[in-house]
């Protein structure tokens, strides 16, 4: 019998060479694609403008104190960060479960991004599961809730299986709704029609570049007993988080041939000159293991400046400017800095043991830029 070949066989093979090269790119996009990348994006209109918070986290007659923006710390979190922290009695506590204080949606609106993540106690080595939520208002407008290690049964029933790192959702919730119980936490609150004063924002992810105070946005009663809470001492009460002067010392630094693009986990380049976030007299400098010092120095404490010029007043007609340090919580923690401004972008710098009188430059130093 004489076999024909049958014209549907090419067909079939296109078509599952076309099914097959967009299920790859489609997953290619899945694994490439970050939510950090556009944490704006949404489908969904719920209009523009900020909000009021009506509801603080956890209730404010359990808060003890609150930090505001731009805390600095070594070798964690070595730029202002740009959420606050608040704490209660039982800040020590954390990880206990379950967690004595309901932690509320401060107003309505829709969790879109849960991250899990494992989170290890430096003291003990004890290991709990540790959330945070961020909450879209508007499509300009979003809360970020951090350290929820005890969240709700009904949010988790909402969310699916929750994968550590990041999870996609969309749970509406309401003003004053509990989401989760905790002991303290992180607050942090963007505005997408303001946009902060960074020399170069390609460095940082999205949402830092339209940070605000969160204190600024509650309803007027609550927030005036929440600023009576701020461990700071000068103007702004609530923080600030963008330093950056063109040609001047004062901001964020990273080290020279680090990613243009850095997560803010990703703290080993990044260098900064601030004022201080309990007192706006003082200058914090913060820095992480890029630097290239020893490790008794990165001590998870900001170190304050004892000794050395206003960075704002130092230019590149400076010449080498020193600075003496020491660790918040640690003063017999000395550390010298070296710097010098050697172009309008672009900063040499060196750490030496102590405080020292005349030091020089030697091959250990490091450069960074804008």
């Amino acid at each position: 019998m004489k076999r024909t070949v049958s014209t549907v066989t090419p067909i079939v093979l296109m078509v599952c060479v076309v099914v097959f090269l967009t299920t790859f790119l489609l997953f290619q996009r899945m694994e490439t694609h970050s939510w950090w990348d556009d944490p704006w994006a949404s489908d969904k209109d719920i209009g523009k403008g900020s909000v009021q918070y009506t509801y603080f986290p956890i209730d404010e007659s359990y808060i003890t104190w609150i930090i505001p923006l731009g805390k600095v710390g070594v070798p964690q979190h070595p730029i202002p960060t740009d959420h606050i922290y608040f704490a209660t009695d039982k800040s020590e506590m954390i990880g206990l479960l379950p967690a004595p204080y309901e932690v509320r949606a401060p107003a309505a609106g829709y969790i879109v991004h849960i991250q899990k993540f494992k989170w290890s106690e430096l003291q003990t080595g004890r290991e709990y599961d540790d959330y945070s939520f961020h909450i879209l208002h508007t499509n300009t407008f979003m809360t970020f809730l951090g350290h929820v290690y005890d969240p709700a049964e009904h949010i988790l029933q909402q969310a699916g299986k929750l994968n550590y790192g990041d999870n996609l959702v969309w749970i509406r919730v309401e003003a004053g709704e509990v989401i989760g119980r905790s002991t303290g936490g992180d607050m942090g609150t963007y505005n997408r029609e303001v946009t902060l004063n960074f020399i170069r924002p390609e460095r940082y992810e999205p949402l830092m570049l339209h940070t605000v105070c969160p204190l600024d946005y509650f309803e007027p009663n609550l927030r005036e007993r929440l600023y009576e809470k701020v461990l700071r001492k000068g103007e702004p009460k609530g923080g600030k988080i963008d330093y950056d002067q063109p040609g001047r010392l004062i901001g964020n630094w990273f080290l020279q041939g680090s990613p243009v693009s850095l997560l803010s986990m990703n703290w080993a380049p990044q260098l900064s000159f601030a004022y201080g976030v309990y007192d706006s007299a003082e200058i914090q400098i913060g820095f992480s293991e890029g630097l290239g010092i020893p490790q008794k120095f990165l001590c998870y404490n900001a170190y304050k400046v004892v000794s050395g010029p206003d960075p704002a007043a130092v230019t590149v007609e400076s010449g080498s400017v020193i600075y003496w340090l020491v660790a918040e919580g640690a003063p017999e923690t000395r550390l010298t800095l070296l710097v010098q401004m050697v172009k309008e972008d672009t900063i040499r710098i060196e750490a030496f043991d102590g405080w020292v009188e005349n030091p020089s430059f030697t091959s250990q130093a490091k450069c960074y830029t804008r």
